[in-house]
């Protein structure tokens, strides 16, 4: 209906699914290429598997207030930025995807403002004069997004960025107002770049889905700690399934503890929950360097919620092809859309019990400990609807429909049960494995790589206890192994596999002799 209605969900661009950085929570507004080259180094060397940055500000012309903003298309400040296509390329030869801020909103007096202004591209007044519009305290003004002529001017000067060696933009208008014209102001320009191969990081969207993620507004160390489960469960309830919870550590967490907000212990918690509730998303990034707290385990429960995401990043892609083809938010499932005549998926998302859980595609249920009590809460009460269900850490098996009363959930303990098909592709080493748990007897998944390959996966057991399973392909028996429960074999996307059992002899002591044989003495 939504497509119809000119509202498309599209599918999204493999690069932002992985691991990102955002150098605003690691940076704030000083950034430069320096210093963004030198934090991006340290992630990288100290094994975080990123995939895509943002740099959402500080980029632009520091001389004049008037081309402070993400619209100075195509100009750099000289000093902080002396080589902006060099940086570029620094940044592509790491195979990092490289977004900046964009927004439809000029500052009074800046030179393409006044440039819109002239071709009658911006928002006006009764009186036909630029309405103006307070951007945090900035009076700025806005394109006219109902007119397709100043559209397509402003796509043509986003061509500046991309021109230099710039991959996409986080949408980045802020407003705090209530006459904001119509909801969709941002979607006509994030469809037109998102169309043209531009990768779009959404933050303002109207009812489509026009880019590659839908972020939270900024979710900061200072806030509700429930404000981000709560609103991503009502993004992707609300049919917006690319949800991106934000930078790990929030923004400018470094300020809190300057100002005695925040303890460094204290910090290390926030962290390091943080990152393993963002790994089970479609989508993380990191900011503020865990390493900068001086505690190893700080960096090894991040960089190992990374490195989770990233494994599992195939696998979440493959979904997201699903979503964008059903509408249906295949990469982050509140539990009520999956079990809608379960009354106890109901009760779960609140900040009484904050028994935050989702299915992460077909096969895996998210149950991450995270709300305001992450700093002392050990245990949740974890629920299972109707199958079998798998600890991803142990192997262990729970029959549902139950509740896990206080289910140990350390600092460390992957957040994770498989259940539903119980497949999982993940990558490890440059390569695609297939997890089959011992789930379903008969089942079915699909598995559709970036370049669009499909792999069908079928498994018919008789029995996963009782008959030895194998793997075949176009007739191969392929070799196997065993992981936590789970059959695992390396996969080729668009080839399919069958699971099945293998019938065993009954034992000779079984077989009754006939009458020409002779019996053993």
């Amino acid at each position: 209906m939504r497509t119809a209605e000119g509202h498309p969900i599209y599918a999204p661009k493999p690069d932002l699914l992985g691991v990102g950085w955002e150098a605003f929570g690691a940076l704030g507004w000083t950034t430069s290429a320096a210093t963004v080259e030198e934090n991006i180094s340290t992630y990288l060397e100290l094994g975080y598997p990123l995939s895509w940055m943002v740099i959402g500000s500080g980029f632009w012309p520091s001389g004049s207030s008037e081309l402070w903003g993400t619209t100075s298309f195509g100009m750099w400040d000289k000093e902080k930025y002396p080589e902006p296509e060099v940086f570029l390329r620094k940044m592509d030869d790491r195979d990092l995807t490289t977004l900046i801020g964009l927004r439809i909103a000029f500052r009074k007096g800046n030179p393409f403002a006044k440039e819109a202004q002239a071709k009658g591209f911006l928002i006006t007044d009764d009186k036909g004069e630029p309405k103006v519009f307070s951007d945090r305290g900035w009076d700025s003004y806005l394109l006219n997004f109902e007119e397709p002529e100043a559209v397509d001017w402003y796509v043509a000067r986003c061509r500046k960025w991309l021109d230099a060696g710039v991959d996409g933009f986080k949408e980045d208008l802020m407003f705090f107002l209530d006459d904001l014209e119509r909801d969709d102001k941002v979607d006509e320009v994030n469809r037109r770049l998102s169309k043209g191969g531009v990768v779009i990081m959404l933050r303002n969207n109207y009812l489509g889905s026009p880019g590659d993620l839908h972020r939270y507004n900024d979710f900061n160390f200072y806030e509700s700690q429930d404000r981000g489960p709560i609103n991503g469960l009502c993004l992707s309830y609300s049919g917006f399934p690319y949800v991106y919870p934000d930078i790990v550590g929030g923004t400018k967490v470094w300020s809190e503890m300057e100002k005695g907000n925040a303890s460094p212990d204290r910090v290390a918690t926030y962290m390091m929950r943080y990152a393993e509730y963002a790994a089970v998303h479609p989508s993380m990034s990191f900011g503020y360097g865990p390493w900068s707290l001086g505690r190893k385990d700080v960096v090894e429960v991040t960089r190992n919620a990374a490195q989770l995401h990233h494994r599992l990043t195939p696998y979440i892609y493959s979904a997201a092809l699903q979503a964008a083809e059903s509408g249906f938010p295949y990469t982050m499932t509140p539990l009520p859309l999956a079990y809608p005549d379960d009354p106890e998926v109901y009760g779960l998302a609140n900040t009484t019990r904050r028994s935050y859980q989702w299915l992460l595609g077909e096969s895996l249920m998210a149950v991450p400990l995270y709300g305001d009590d992450y700093a002392t809460a050990t245990s949740r009460d974890v629920y299972l609807p109707e199958g079998r269900w798998i600890d991803y850490d142990t192997g262990r098996r729970y029959e549902g429909p139950q509740t896990l009363d206080d289910f140990p959930l350390p600092i460390g303990k992957t957040p994770l049960f498989v259940g539903g098909k119980g497949i999982v592709i993940e990558e490890e080493f440059g390569r695609l494995l297939a997890k089959v748990y011992p789930v379903q007897n008969e089942t079915g998944f699909l598995f559709r790589d970036e370049d669009g390959k499909a792999s069908h996966i079928t498994v018919k057991v008789d029995s996963w206890e009782k008959d030895p399973v194998q793997v075949r392909s176009g007739g191969t028996v392929l070799p196997t192994e065993s992981r936590r429960g789970a059959i695992v074999f390396p996969i080729e996307p668009g080839r399919d596999y069958d699971v099945v059992s293998i019938p065993m002899p009954k034992p000779a002591s079984l077989v009754k002799p006939s009458k020409k044989e002779k019996r053993p003495q």
